[in-house]
């Protein structure tokens, strides 16, 4: 069963988004055939609908080049099963909604009285001048002579994007408090280890180790344990990560560069952490180390 969405629409509704034709034709005003709808059938019962499909939609129902769909009917639209579809167009795919809501595509439908919104497009070095205009047609056309409630295309985009955008600020502060705590740790647990590991130290030097040396071998020793945990976190982290991005309708491709960098950056973390103290370790006098208990 193929879930197509319908998308309800004006007159140059593509052109104004801008939105490639594919295949076929889009709806003309010179066409009185074109508007569909439960309208349109009543009045014309034996006419079918047409339709324009979005490349996802053509897919779906089996056209895999985009010419292949033109003229050809579907059915189901209007919640009926045998309302038949002329398709008279394919379109390029393009999102309506931040989050994916799981249909197999769109099929436009020309129906203007429908229709809730309007939109306008403008240059962009005119925008002020243009939004004027806009507000004083509206008034002059208005019984009320109020304003309009017009909203920017990106402010839409933003209110859509809220809820993550808040759930993305609340991980990266959960994710910062974190690594601070295990920084904390890290700190801690490098004075005691240094502490022990003192006549290590001196006996390696006696042998003729350099400070480098043994700057690197506790480096080394304290970055096993970052290393490993990140190496068994992964899995759960590319299936959370996965899981996340399927909510969006156009999502990124997820590969392995950001486990890589998150990699380098506990790393380096690490060495910060540990830093001060491993560096004090390594340059002790081995008469010194020596003496220690």
């Amino acid at each position: 069963m193929i879930t197509a969405e319908p998308g309800i629409v004006g007159y140059d509704y593509f052109d104004v988004l801008d939105i490639p034709l594919l295949a076929g034709r889009v709806f003309a005003r010179e066409r009185n055939d074109d508007v569909g709808g439960p309208a349109a059938n009543l009045r014309t019962p034996s006419a079918a609908q047409v339709a324009v499909l979005d490349r996802n939609a053509a897919r779906a129902f089996g056209w895999t080049q985009p010419a292949d769909a033109i003229g050809k009917t579907i059915y189901g639209n209007n919640g009926n099963p045998a309302a038949a579809t002329e398709v008279i167009g394919v379109v390029e795919s393009v999102p309506i909604a931040v989050r994916d809501r799981g249909s197999d595509g769109i099929v436009y439908l020309l129906m203007p009285r429908l229709a809730t919104y309007t939109i306008v497009r403008v240059a962009k070095d005119e925008v002020k001048g243009a939004v004027a205009h806009i507000d004083d047609v509206f008034k002059s056309l208005s019984p009320t002579g109020t304003p309009p409630l017009r909203q920017f295309l990106d402010q839409a985009f933003e209110s859509a994007y809220f809820t993550f955008d808040l759930v993305n600020r609340v991980f990266v502060a959960l994710g910062a408090f974190a690594i601070a705590i295990a920084a904390v740790g890290l700190f801690g647990m490098a004075s005691y280890m240094t502490s022990r590991r003192t006549r290590e130290i001196g006996l390696r030097k006696t042998q003729g180790a350099t400070s480098r040396q043994i700057l690197e071998l506790l480096l080394w020793d304290f970055s096993k344990p970052v290393l490993v945990a990140n190496l068994v976190v992964w899995p759960f982290a590319f299936y959370a990560a996965e899981r996340y991005l399927d909510n969006f309708a156009q999502r990124m491709t997820l590969g392995p560069w950001p486990f890589f960098v998150a990699l380098l950056a506990t790393l380096l973390v690490a060495c910060l952490a540990v830093g001060s103290r491993v560096l004090r370790a390594s340059r002790l006098r081995p008469t010194e180390a020596l003496r220690e208990e």
